[in-house]
């Protein structure tokens, strides 16, 4: 199975008085467009999804939004994960991933630490070996089981290369 790790865009600084609920936080209108291009990147590439997931908070389910939009794909197919969620425990996501049948390409959106740490897991089998991953960044993982040790990283898209492939 492929897994594509994508970290939310950029959603500018938490103001607990705008957004006293962090979940409810957007992208910033300018990660709005880069995330555009970032998706657009991927699919230049070849990187094909079958399967969306996301944490649910706004600012991921944004990211997801546009990522549909590059790909055709519809919206509302989009799937929350919670253990995708910035505190989540990266064994959870695995155990949630593991449950799931059927799924060759999925597209996991999520946010750090989170995901740093869920690629240190199933990579390493270490948390504490996070990757620190760039908002709009892409890891790319070949996952031969869901669990610790069991995935290799194929590639690591920083935001910027991916924007400059949209062009």
């Amino acid at each position: 199975m492929e897994a594509i790790i994508v970290r939310h865009a950029d959603a500018g600084k938490a103001d607990p008085r705008k957004y006293p609920d962090d979940a409810q936080r957007p992208l910033s209108p300018e990660g709005e467009k880069e995330m555009a291009r970032v998706a657009r990147g991927m699919l230049r590439l070849g990187i094909e999804i079958d399967d969306i997931f996301d944490s649910g908070f706004e600012r991921a389910r944004q990211t997801s939004a546009c990522i549909c939009e590059a790909y055709e794909i519809d919206p509302g197919s989009i799937r929350t994960l919670k253990s995708l969620e910035p505190n989540a425990e990266p064994a959870k996501t695995a155990a949630e991933m593991r449950a799931l049948r059927g799924q060759s390409r999925v597209a996991l959106v999520g946010h750090m630490p989170q995901l740093g740490k869920l690629v240190g897991y199933l990579v390493a089998g270490n948390t504490e070996l996070a990757l620190d991953l760039k908002k709009g960044g892409v890891v790319l993982l070949d996952v031969d089981r869901w669990s610790a040790g069991g995935a290799t990283i194929t590639a690591l898209m920083p935001p910027k290369a991916l924007r400059k492939l949209a062009k």
